[in-house]
């Protein structure tokens, strides 16, 4: 399982991390279930904001429909 690349975390944040999945391996936890479960999440975060207009295309829009009249 990868915990994160050389640079982004320090060492002891490392080994800290380690301990704490290996305890939570040792409690019979799904490591890797929880980690598919986080990336599904992000994944769907994303579509929504795909799918989401932003504040200045929904001006924009307003503005060329109501305002300038095409």
């Amino acid at each position: 399982m990868l915990i994160g690349s050389y640079g982004e975390m320090s060492l002891a944040k490392a080994r800290e991390t380690a301990k704490e999945l290996l305890v939570r391996v040792a409690l019979r936890f799904d490591i890797a279930g929880e980690k598919q479960e986080r990336k599904a999440d992000t994944l769907e975060k994303i579509e929504q904001e795909k799918n989401t207009l932003q504040v200045s295309e929904l001006a924009a829009e307003h503005f060329e429909c109501q305002i300038a009249g095409r």
